[in-house]
Parts: structure tokens; C-alpha cells; sequence
């Protein structure tokens, strides 16, 4: 498996577990989760369709929103799918 189908796989699950739950929010009525996830998405996508075409991300001035945006979208996902109760505090 060359590195670049792997990336890809990666990408689209990262897409997939965010999309989720955008759904997820969606469905319960939970707007602000709704909107942080599909933030997060659109965020997301931008990044990877800029990094197809630029170097940008390979400096600091687009890789720590890179970064930035990757990590919380892993913290938000983390405990959506493992324990949902926590976010109804």
C-alpha cells in the first residue's frame, strides 16, 4: 500500500467519523454539536482540498490550523462515541 492510498483511506474516515456526528447532533436536536462537527467538516475538507494543490501546510502558517483543527476534531469525536451521557451535562 503506497502512502498516498493510505492517506486516503485516513482522510475519509476522519470524514466519516465527523459526519457522523454531525448527524448524530442533528437528530437529537443538538445544534450546537450539529454545527461544531459540521464546522469541523468544512474546516477539514478545505484543508485537504488546499493541501492537493499547495504547500501551505507544510509551514507553520497552515499547519498549526491544520493541526489545530485535526486535534479537536479527534476531542470532540472521542467522547461523542464513547460516552454520549457526558455531553448531556
Amino acid at each position: 500500500m503506497s502512502v498516498a492510498s493510505g492517506s486516503c483511506v485516513s482522510d475519509i474516515g476522519w470524514a466519516w467519523s465527523i459526519f457522523d456526528g454531525h448527524l448524530r447532533g442533528h437528530r437529537t436536536g443538538d445544534r450546537r454539536r450539529s454545527g461544531l462537527f459540521l464546522f469541523l467538516l468544512t474546516c477539514g475538507t478545505a484543508f485537504m482540498a488546499n493541501a492537493m494543490s499547495d504547500a501551505l501546510i507544510e509551514g507553520p502558517m497552515g499547519g498549526i490550523w491544520s493541526w489545530t483543527i485535526d486535534d479537536v476534531s479527534h476531542a470532540a469525536t472521542w467522547p461523542h462515541q464513547h460516552s454520549p451521557e457526558a455531553l448531556l451535562r
